[in-house]
């Protein structure tokens, strides 16, 4: 298929107001960046949140067969249900926004988790070159 940077190029054929041509000239810029896409975004979150959950669940519980278990098996997040926790429940907020592809405010909630840039850093980065690179987008469309 055709890239981004290619189709961000066509865009060059059109006819923009002067105000416009810096929105262009900005999308020409964040194209040549390496977005992951939307399907690895949502697999990164869920490796990223799994490894989040082992360590958290890790710190906050001093019973020892919790910890040896953790050595055999790797905690993955079930967000569905009543979840007590807020941690793990704006960590299910975020994947719920995730999959209804509301990017900013996944990325919103999963700021006030502790520890969120050490666990989810790139996850954060690509989060945040698609919602500029996807407002930009909608400026020069207006």
């Amino acid at each position: 298929g055709i890239s981004v940077n290619d189709e961000v190029q066509l865009l060059q054929n059109f006819d923009y107001s002067e105000e416009k041509i810096s929105y262009l000239e900005k999308l020409l810029i964040l194209s040549n960046k390496n977005f992951i896409g939307l399907k690895k975004l949502n697999t990164n979150f869920d490796k990223n949140s799994s490894e989040y959950l082992n360590n958290y669940y890790l710190s906050n519980n001093k019973n020892s067969f919790v910890k040896y278990l953790s050595n055999v098996v790797e905690i993955q997040p079930n967000f569905n249900g009543d979840i007590e926790d807020e941690t793990v429940r704006l960590l299910a907020t975020a994947r719920t926004q995730l999959d209804e592809k509301d990017l900013e405010n996944a990325l919103k909630n999963l700021l006030l988790i502790s520890d969120s840039k050490i666990y989810f850093g790139q996850w954060i980065d690509q989060v945040n070159y698609y919602i500029e690179f996807e407002k930009t987008l909608n400026a020069l469309s207006k």
